[in-house]
C-alpha cells in the first residue's frame, strides 16, 4: 500500500447561479491509501499477449483504487462534486466515483473518552439529602448529563468502531470500560452516582497519559480523545508535563 498527500477540491454549489459562478472549497486529504485492484484473471488463464520480439508479455495491472480521507463537513456533497488534485501538479485531476460519511465507512475509529471523577465534578445531589443537617453542600455535577453523551458518541463512528472510557481521580485511571466494541459505550458504563463520592482529586495529566497510552495501541485506526472536564490538574505547575502530553498526543495524530 502507498500513502501521498493531495489535495481535495470540492465544487459545492450552495446557491442558485451557473456553474461559473459555484465556489471551490479546498480542503488538504489526511490520509490517501492507493490500493491495487483485484485481478479479475483466474488461475490457470493464460496471457496471450506479446511483445515485437515474441516473447510474452506481462499482464496489464488493473487501475489502482484511490480512498481519500477528507476532514471537512458540507452537508450535500455528492460524488460529482469531489476532485483530487495532486498538489504538485494541479492538472492531474481524478473524477470521485463515489463518496461516504465516515460513519458509512469501514474506516475504524478508536475513541476514548476520559472524564473527570471527583465528587464536586461528578456531583452529589443524586444521593444527598438536602433536609439532612449532616449532609454538607450540595453540588449539582456533570453525572447527570453524562449518560445521554455516552450514548451519543457510541453511535459516533462505524460499526467496527472501538472505545473506552477512563475516569481520572485521586492519583489514578480507573477503566469503566475498556477498549472493546463502541456500541458497549453508554450511561451504563458510568455507573452511578454513587460510585463516585469518596473522590476528591483530578490528576488530569495522569489521565491524558493514560489515554494516550491506550490510543498507542490502536495504531491502524482513527484516534479520538474526548475530555469531559474543568481542565485543571490538582497540581500547580503541570506546564511542562502537561506539553509533553499534549506533543505526545499531537504526534500519534490524536483528535481531541
Amino acid at each position: 500500500m502507498r500513502r501521498a498527500l493531495l489535495l481535495a477540491v470540492l465544487a459545492a454549489v450552495v446557491a442558485p447561479g451557473p456553474a461559473s459562478a459555484q465556489p471551490e472549497f479546498k480542503a488538504r486529504v489526511k490520509v490517501i491509501e492507493v490500493e491495487a485492484e483485484a485481478d479479475d484473471k483466474k488461475e490457470g488463464d493464460e496471457d496471450k499477449s506479446e511483445d515485437d520480439d515474441g516473447d510474452k508479455k506481462p499482464p496489464p495491472k488493473p487501475p489502482p483504487i484511490i480512498r481519500a480521507l477528507v476532514d471537512i463537513d458540507i452537508p450535500g456533497l455528492t460524488a460529482e462534486k469531489f476532485e483530487l488534485r495532486d498538489v504538485a501538479d494541479e492538472t492531474l485531476a481524478i473524477d470521485a466515483e463515489s463518496v461516504v460519511t465516515f460513519n458509512e465507512s469501514d474506516e475504524p475509529m478508536a475513541l476514548v473518552v476520559l472524564v473527570q471523577g471527583n465528587f464536586r465534578w461528578m456531583g452529589n445531589e443524586q444521593y444527598s439529602d438536602p433536609e439532612d443537617p449532616e449532609t454538607g453542600a450540595i453540588y449539582p455535577g456533570a453525572h447527570a448529563g453524562l449518560g445521554a453523551a455516552l450514548d451519543a458518541l457510541s453511535k459516533a463512528g462505524p460499526d467496527n468502531s472501538r472505545a473506552a472510557l477512563l475516569i481520572y481521580t485521586d492519583g489514578k485511571v480507573i477503566a469503566k470500560k475498556p477498549m472493546g466494541s463502541a456500541r458497549e459505550l453508554g450511561a451504563a458504563s458510568l455507573g452511578a452516582q454513587t460510585e463516585y463520592k469518596e473522590y476528591i482529586s483530578k490528576p488530569l495529566v495522569v489521565g491524558l497519559t493514560e489515554a494516550w497510552s491506550l490510543l498507542s495501541n490502536e495504531p491502524n485506526s482513527r484516534r479520538v480523545l474526548v475530555v469531559i472536564g474543568d481542565g485543571n490538574d490538582d497540581n500547580a505547575d503541570i506546564a511542562a508535563a502537561l506539553r509533553k502530553v499534549i506533543t505526545d498526543l499531537e504526534k500519534a495524530e490524536v483528535e481531541v
